[in-house]
């Protein structure tokens, strides 16, 4: 794995404007996704994840959102400084995105295969009937057992499945260098999100695919990711290897995510969730935005927002009490 990163985000701010108030969805945000890694992105809902994904995209639509701040550097180049014709060729060849629902992001009066095959054509500069062919490749890879009925099929045809399967296909298709994959199985059942998951592993690799994957799901970074980013309220508050997240979690934050896991061990465990309220992203409090809801709180934390601090190799938190928390 190159130590060079194929994805360097710093001090990303992304905002809304919402009756008159300023929403800082994304505010500060830096981190790296490096060559051949799968990196996961976890929190409450609203955090953020979504949002610094479409922000790397350049999909933050205005009105009511804009990038206001920060860098976004893909294999050396700035996606800032890139126009909207510019972004629409990165798409695709450079960074693909499988979205949350499939449905959504399918035209429901187009076949599958012709959908897929305008997309193939238009990025990799094939024929028809090349584009066409590896359409019908791309699905085979990814374990559909009939591509020819798939691609005379709409999009209503299909289960949630194996739509999501066909996205991943056509997505694949277009040998993009990072595939960014934005809660993928949320809305599937527990045995398609399962089948998947190991697609996406299955996938990274065979074609030493870099992925970014966004989830709320602590279960499935423990199953599929590298690295972890943890966010909460628009920030970052650790960074940190897979294994060294569930075995020394250094943010209470983290900790409390953790704890909020059922078990299928010890069923005699109360469900536990994590008390209070995620702040106003139009309100921010001065200092660490966790304050109101941490067991570990100190007077300092309320005057100004923790710096990221190494807690371990390749492993950062933003607490001021890192290395006094024990798992």
């Amino acid at each position: 794995m190159s130590s060079q990163p194929l994805l360097s985000v710093r001090d990303l701010q992304t905002q809304f404007v919402s009756d008159g108030r300023v929403i800082k969805a994304v505010d500060g945000v830096s981190f790296d996704v490096r060559p051949g890694e799968i990196l996961g992105i976890v929190g409450e809902s609203g955090s953020g994840k979504s949002v610094t994904a479409l922000s790397v995209m350049g999909l933050i639509p205005w009105p009511p959102g804009r990038v206001v701040g920060g860098s976004i550097m893909f294999e050396g180049e700035d996606l800032r400084a890139k126009t909207q014709a510019q972004m629409r060729r990165v798409r695709g060849a450079g960074i693909a995105m499988v979205f949350q629902e499939p449905r959504t992001a399918m035209n429901p009066v187009f076949r599958i295969g012709e959908q897929m095959t305008e997309v193939i054509m238009l990025h990799r500069k094939m024929s028809r009937a090349e584009a066409s062919g590896e359409a019908r490749s791309m699905l085979d890879r990814v374990h559909i057992a009939e591509p020819g009925r798939v691609m005379s099929a709409y999009p209503f045809e299909l289960s949630g499945g194996m739509l999501q399967r066909v996205m991943i296909a056509m997505e694949l298709a277009l040998r993009p260098r990072l595939l960014i994959a934005d809660e993928p199985t949320t809305a599937l059942d527990v045995t398609i999100q399962a089948q998947i998951l190991r697609l996406i592993r299955e996938l990274h690799d065979e074609f030493d695919l870099t992925v970014l994957f966004i989830t709320h799901d602590l279960g499935v970074i423990a199953q599929l990711c590298d690295r972890v980013m943890v966010m909460y309220a628009g920030a970052v508050v650790e960074l940190s290897p897979v294994d060294a997240l569930f075995h020394s979690p250094a943010h209470p934050y983290t900790r409390k995510l953790l704890a909020a896991v059922p078990s299928v061990v010890d069923t005699r465990n109360t469900l536990r969730s994590i008390a209070g309220d995620v702040p106003d992203l139009a309100d921010l409090p001065p200092g660490c935005r966790f304050y109101d809801r941490c067991d570990l709180r100190q007077p300092e934390c309320r005057l100004a927002i923790p710096d990221l601090r190494k807690v371990g190799e390749d492993h950062t938190a933003r607490c001021v009490l890192p290395n006094a928390i024990s798992p």
